[in-house]
């Protein structure tokens, strides 16, 4: 623990370079549960105290958080999401420097095949999570079955109540159990991959260049990396 604490006081060190006189604060929706959360909280509150504001999160389930934060009554933006999702939320607005690359997996308990696409999906019963834009967009006219959180995927798919399931890699690496599923296996090749970023609602465009420059500050410290590391 206190390694972690030492890197991170080091990482501020290397790129806190204005002072922080701004008490500030925004509050951004998150996917409640995702394995994902607590990295990009950590690279973005680092961003947004090199311009001097303080950020908290509001975790709600998948859909509900992309309605609050459009909505933008009382949030500030998106914790993170995949690149795209303006075009349907329009109030929100990508910082353009990538958190990270998503990877939509498949794990599977008794089918083996090749996965090229999201067509190679098209003869199984799939599982997915409600809420997430993703998933529901690519499996769009297929036979799937939706629950609330990640752990339920993996038990469904366990009980072969479905053939497959697709989670973010960043999740399947915090829910699979390969003691406690024994029998399930992930595919080799992702079904899709897509970039995060960091949205801000359009009420706050003005910090788009600073939160923006601070990124890319990271990103080319390679701070982001080290982070993701960890």
């Amino acid at each position: 623990m206190k390694i972690i604490k030492i890197l991170h006081l080091f990482l501020l060190s290397l790129f806190i370079v204005i002072p922080l006189q701004s008490s500030d604060k925004l509050v951004f929706t998150s996917v409640k549960n995702s394995g994902f959360s607590k990295f990009a909280l950590e690279v973005m509150s680092i961003a947004y105290l090199n311009i001097g504001i303080k950020i908290s999160i509001k975790p709600l389930p998948g859909t509900r958080a992309l309605v609050v934060s459009n909505k933008g009554k009382d949030v500030d933006g998106e914790l993170f999401r995949i690149s795209g999702i303006e075009k349907k939320y329009t109030n929100l607005i990508p910082v353009k420097v990538a958190l990270h690359e998503s990877k939509w997996v498949i794990y599977t308990k008794n089918k083996e095949f090749k996965v090229n696409g999201w067509q190679s999906l098209k003869p199984y019963k799939i599982g997915i999570r409600r809420g997430i834009v993703t998933t529901k967009k690519g499996t769009q006219g297929m036979q799937t079955v939706m629950v609330n959180n990640n752990e339920q995927l993996f038990k469904m798919l366990d009980s072969n109540r479905v053939d497959v399931i697709i989670i973010s890699e960043f999740n399947g690496k915090k829910y699979y159990n390969k003691d406690k599923y024994k029998d399930i296996k992930l595919l080799d090749t992702p079904v899709s991959v897509i970039p995060v970023y960091h949205f801000l609602h359009k009420k706050n465009k003005h910090l788009i260049p600073k939160i923006t420059q601070a990124m890319e500050t990271l990103e080319s410290k390679g701070i982001i990396q080290k982070i993701k590391s960890k």
